[in-house]
């Protein structure tokens, strides 16, 4: 199918947009985890690669690809104005590319399981203006010789983490314990999982039978027994109810100082003592203001009773036969 970058001349592109892709393909071997459109500085023309993810066990080979372009005038919104299909044949080498003064990938003619793959290959996309477009997976190529057809091929949704509040996503940053891993692969959405794939926090998809992810590497039992909205509500309440929390913020600041610093581990151990003895007298002034406050209404309540009675009393002998 035509419309990829021929070879025959070195090209360099400029990243024009970024996207990801939220949705996972059922019974699919491959996922499109993102893309990217790039301009070609020489004829301004725009293209298209894709970044996919083989989660299956065989070795793929070649990837047949869809497209559907929306336009922003469209009467049926829910309608392409038109589809295009491609084919990534991985045992040919992609043309020679620079994608903003990035050296170009190395070529495999195939990609393993949990490999990347597809970002060097490079679909020319037309003049004609469009809103946004969706990826669907046709075929899929395997290395024995064997090939699957994906014409009915589903997408289905799944909860972003920017759905969650506040407390939420609070409750999220104490039980994480992926803090590393933030950076370059944060969270995005709720793991979910359907018989033959799961989709880990970052977004990527993975196999049944992978017990960590292929691209972050955070554990899939973990994640489904801890970054569930029921689990993480749970753990929100808890620490709000908690009379630890005090200490577990004031922990959390004390923690982060300590380790910017170049303190020796015995002035460590004396300045968390000092500490902790600071948030106990802390603790206690304010138990002990609470006890003065309440003895001194105790006192005016009974000065207030005495003279109520002093008046009563003064009335009734005071008064005249």
């Amino acid at each position: 199918m035509s419309g990829l970058l021929p070879k025959g001349k070195k090209y360099y592109f400029k990243v024009i947009d970024e996207f990801e892709f939220n949705f996972v393909f059922e019974n699919c071997p491959v996922q499109v985890l993102r893309g990217r459109t790039v301009n070609d500085i020489e004829t301004n023309k725009l293209y298209l690669s894709l970044t996919c993810l083989n989660v299956g066990d065989k070795p793929v080979t070649g990837l047949g690809i869809k497209i559907l372009f929306f336009g922003k005038n469209s009467r049926n919104r829910s309608l392409p104005e038109r589809k295009e299909e491609y084919f990534i044949d991985l045992s040919k080498a992609p043309p020679l590319s620079f994608v903003a003064d990035k050296k170009p990938e190395k070529h495999f003619k195939k990609a393993e399981k949990d490999k990347l793959f597809g970002s060097n290959y490079f679909i020319e996309l037309t003049d004609s203006y469009f809103s946004h477009l969706e990826i669907g997976i046709t075929k899929a190529v395997f290395e024995d010789g064997t090939e699957e057809n994906y014409s009915a091929v589903m997408k289905s949704e799944y909860d972003s983490f920017s759905t969650l509040n506040k407390e939420e996503k609070s409750a999220y940053d104490d039980i994480n314990i992926y803090k590393s891993a933030e950076e370059r692969h944060p969270a995005r959405v709720i793991p979910t999982r359907d018989e033959f794939t799961w989709v880990c926090c970052c977004g990527a998809k993975n196999s049944v039978e992978s017990d960590k992810c292929a691209v972050c590497e955070r554990d899939r039992d973990w994640q489904f027994a801890n970054l569930t909205v029921s689990n993480l509500e749970k753990v929100a309440d808890d620490y709000s109810r908690s009379d630890q929390a005090m200490r577990h913020k004031a922990g959390e600041v004390r923690s982060r100082i300590l380790s910017q610093s170049n303190m020796t581990k015995e002035q460590i151990e004396e300045k968390e003592r000092r500490d902790n003895e600071a948030i106990e007298r802390s603790e206690r002034a304010h138990e002990q203001a609470e006890k003065r406050k309440k003895r001194a209404l105790s006192i005016a309540l009974m000065w207030l009773v005495a003279i109520a009675l002093y008046i009563v009393i003064s009335s009734i002998f005071g008064a005249k036969p």
